[in-house]
């Protein structure tokens, strides 16, 4: 005789009153309630052996209404979403096997309400954030979770964009970056940091798009670079220091291209190199030297062409 694998009634035509599901070995797998072909009452789901309780659904005129919650086959809770005519209202949370809280947060007729907690242990990185009606809004945090916890981002939303200052943070808890937003895109002065928390660039943003001042600096606080930018291209006078002051490099730029004369010289100020240019194109005279100041290479270029050369070699040029 075989087994049976399900029993199900229905009145005029339509499913009502308990309905069972078995597993291959007879077990049972799932019982359910209908009334008028609508599910309505627990709908209960077993783990193999027809025992152990996986999820009980709880529905009302066929759409889910209650608590709604799933275990683990060791019987530990696994998750608890709390429904109101067919959307999350109300709590919900999720736990891993060992039951570490997952998940929680709290909703109003599907949207998500107030404070949202997230964990992810094998990153070992726990996220707190906040909402309004379904979108993200004021404090935002990531931290990652040990013997001694560290937040490593925390910044605020407005309305589901990013407003105000953003900090990140290294492993130690030594800052990383300082970005500010406004309505979603980085906007004023941003800051960065090295891993030992010393200032290394500042960066002026418009819009999302790098417009203004980007300074460099060496990790002892002396400045080592000016990128000036419109709209995200360099243009203007771009400036590279050695670390005691000196200038390194000057190139000049105009909106994206080299254009006008460039120059780098030694850390004692000798020039090492000039060239000019025109919209990208070399353009004049093209000369570099050795670090005696004497001439190592004379050129001469025209919209890119190069029209005149004279090399010397360092008997020659550098003695």
């Amino acid at each position: 005789m075989g087994v049976v694998a399900e029993k199900y009634q229905y009145v005029n035509g339509l499913l009502d009153g308990e309905q069972y599901d078995y597993y291959d070995d007879g077990t049972l797998h799932i019982v359910k309630h209908y009334t008028m072909g609508k599910p309505h009452g627990d709908q209960v789901e077993y783990f193999p052996g027809g025992e152990l309780t996986a999820t009980i659904a709880r529905y009302q005129d066929g759409v889910l209404d209650g608590l709604q919650e799933s275990f683990y086959d060791s019987t530990e809770m696994k998750a608890v979403l709390s429904y109101q005519d067919g959307v999350l209202h109300g709590w919900k949370r999720l736990w891993s096997k060992r039951q570490e809280l997952l998940e929680e947060g709290y909703y109003e007729e599907g949207r998500l309400q107030g404070r949202f907690y997230q964990l992810f242990p094998q990153e070992k990185i726990e996220v707190v954030s906040h909402y309004r009606d379904n979108q993200l809004h004021e404090l935002y945090q990531v931290v990652h979770i040990g013997e001694d916890s560290v937040t490593i981002l925390e910044g605020n939303y407005s309305h589901g964009l990013s407003e105000g200052e953003w900090t990140k943070y290294g492993a130690t808890g030594r800052k990383l970056s300082v970005e500010k937003f406004f309505q979603g895109k980085k906007h004023g002065n941003s800051s960065y940091y090295d891993s030992r928390g010393k200032l290394t660039r500042t960066v002026e943003y418009i819009d999302d798009v790098v417009h203004g001042m980007v300074k460099e600096y060496y990790s002892t606080g002396e400045e080592k670079g000016r990128l000036p930018h419109i709209e995200g291209k360099l243009h203007g006078e771009v400036l590279s220091l050695y670390q005691n002051g000196q200038m390194s490099k000057r190139y000049r730029y105009q909106q994206g291209k080299l254009h006008g004369k460039s120059q780098e010289w030694t850390e004692r100020g000798i020039l090492l190199f000039e060239g000019e240019y025109n919209q990208g194109e070399k353009h004049g005279v093209f000369n570099r030297y050795y670090p005696d100041g004497k001439p190592r290479a004379l050129q001469a270029f025209e919209h890119g062409n190069r029209i005149y050369k004279n090399s010397f070699d360092m008997m020659e040029g550098g003695g």
